[in-house]
């Protein structure tokens, strides 16, 4: 994503800020190293706000939701969560709670 975050002005993300530590402290705006701003628009949604969007808007679920995904990224780290917590199938086995698109937030 390199080349694309240097070519664009903005990035958006659908992170939220009751995902994880890190998440809590971010903006809605953020600096990029690149020059650029991320852009947070869901960042203060509640995960029930998230899916009473997706049903108002009447949006295409990802088809990994009937298959028992709560938390859905690259296939590398996305597994079924065993005890329900929502970020708990990421990163399974790793020491880590950010996607590797977002590691300059956990320096924050």
């Amino acid at each position: 994503m390199q080349p694309l975050l240097e070519r664009f002005d903005i990035w958006i993300n659908g992170v939220r800020a009751d995902q994880n530590a890190n998440r809590k402290k971010l903006n809605v705006f953020e600096n990029t190293p690149q020059g650029g701003m991320r852009f947070h628009p869901m960042l203060d949604w509640s995960k029930q706000e998230i899916w009473q969007y997706i049903s108002i808007m009447d949006l295409p679920r990802h088809p990994l939701d009937a298959q028992g995904y709560v938390s859905i990224g690259c296939e590398p780290c996305t597994m079924k969560p065993s005890m329900g917590d929502e970020r708990e199938g990421r990163w399974v086995g790793q020491h880590k709670t950010e996607c590797g698109l977002h590691t300059e937030l956990v320096s924050k």
